[in-house]
């Protein structure tokens, strides 16, 4: 008999509420701080307001997702479902998958927290991977050993247009962030698995793009070490406006012309420590 497993996440995945009635996904809300008031990522804060809030230099804090909200969802969810198999974002960049990890014990095997490695768009992706097996009739132990085992598999690039955000945040010194600011440095961000390291920089965000599409072909031959035909690619940006995103698209698509480019906006909770009119690139090694 086909085990019914159940794929949920948080919106550090990217995935709106439109998309999680016709994937059949379900996501946790992100819990946002601005200027005092709390939010819900996806439920009464949209891109609109948080980019307002953001570009007037507001006070935005994220936190983990409420506790009491997961283990509601997965209660909901085993009434008609044999397991649950809950993806955060990366262990490095929150401590959300540790505390769903103690919440799991309660549940003796039927909930299962997979470390992503991922945030944004390859975390989305990787759910999507999951589910795909789920739906194909996978095992559950199988789907757990596959995801658990191709994590690492994506590689993201973000050139930021301001260092305000990252000394904001206490992750750049006052001094650097000035000098930075004085030279117009584009810092360029790689993150796989780990934490967010400082890859590269340049002096304008034409040149930091050139960079990203060099460091992608790069990656994908000597990190995925895989063909082409198995990437999957994804533009993200940090802004209303996808003009830039666009851009680099087709400068992407230029280069990959049989590969298929997703472009979404990155999730907030990344948005907010980077900063406004962010863009990057992510590549994605295809789950077999």
């Amino acid at each position: 008999m086909e085990n019914k497993i159940a794929i949920v996440t948080d919106t550090n995945s990217g995935f709106t509420p439109e998309e999680t009635s016709t994937t059949e996904v379900h996501v946790i809300p992100m819990p946002f701080s601005i200027d005092g008031e709390e939010y819900l990522e996806g439920v009464d804060l949209t891109q609109e307001t948080f980019y307002e809030k953001l570009d007037s230099d507001a006070d935005i804090k994220t936190s983990m997702p409420s506790l009491a909200l997961i283990q509601e969802k997965w209660d909901m969810l085993l009434t008609d479902h044999d397991y649950v198999l809950y993806f955060p974002m990366s262990s490095e960049l929150s401590g959300a998958y540790q505390a769903a990890c103690m919440l799991a014990e309660d549940y003796n095997g039927k909930v299962t927290v997979i470390d992503t490695r991922r945030v944004s768009v390859p975390q989305k992706q990787f759910v999507l991977d999951a589910q795909r097996l789920a739906k194909e009739g996978r095992d559950v132990q199988d789907i757990i050993k596959t995801m658990n085992d191709t994590a690492f598999d994506s590689i993201i690039f973000i050139a930021l247009d301001t260092l305000h955000h990252l000394k904001k945040g206490g992750r750049i010194t006052p001094t650097v962030a000035t000098i930075g600011e004085l030279l117009r440095i584009k810092p360029i961000m790689r993150f796989q698995g780990t934490k967010l390291d400082l890859f590269k920089t340049a002096r304008t965000m034409k040149k930091a793009k050139s960079i990203m599409l060099e460091a992608i072909e790069d990656e994908i031959k000597n990190t995925l070490k895989c063909d082409i035909e198995d990437v999957n690619f994804q533009i993200a940006y940090s802004s209303l406006d996808d003009k830039n995103a666009l851009s680099l698209k087709e400068e992407l698509q230029a280069i990959y012309p049989h590969n298929s480019i997703h472009v979404e906006p990155l999730t907030l909770s990344l948005s907010c420590h980077i900063g406004p009119r962010a863009v990057g690139i992510a590549c994605t090694k295809n789950v077999k």
